[in-house]
């Protein structure tokens, strides 16, 4: 990993309905939303099933999103579960065929 990338290890919350390990970071990124300019966000949690990401602006929609992190050098389909003060959490969407 490199030096803008996680912190540490959070196991998950039995009481909350996280199903997987989150890391904690702070790592630059892009949502890529269908047909608009992509936003700059942050990446302030990960897990094997989706992020936690603080954007600049509050919002929902129902385009394709894709979560692109140069960093880590990969891009994935997401979902956005849950939106609260410039603040969203993303799935991870299966690849398309």
């Amino acid at each position: 990993m490199t030096a803008a990338v996680a912190r540490d290890m959070i196991p998950a919350d039995p009481t909350a309905r996280r199903r997987h390990m989150r890391q904690r970071l702070v790592c630059p990124a892009y949502l890529e939303i269908d047909g608009l300019r992509p936003i700059i966000c942050i990446v302030r949690d990960l897990s094997d099933g989706g992020a936690r990401l603080r954007v600049p602006l509050d919002f929902d929609t129902d385009r394709p999103v894709a979560l692109h992190v140069p960093e880590l050098g990969w891009r994935r389909p997401v979902r956005i579960i849950w939106n609260q003060r410039h603040t969203i959490g993303v799935a991870f969407e299966a690849a398309a065929p």
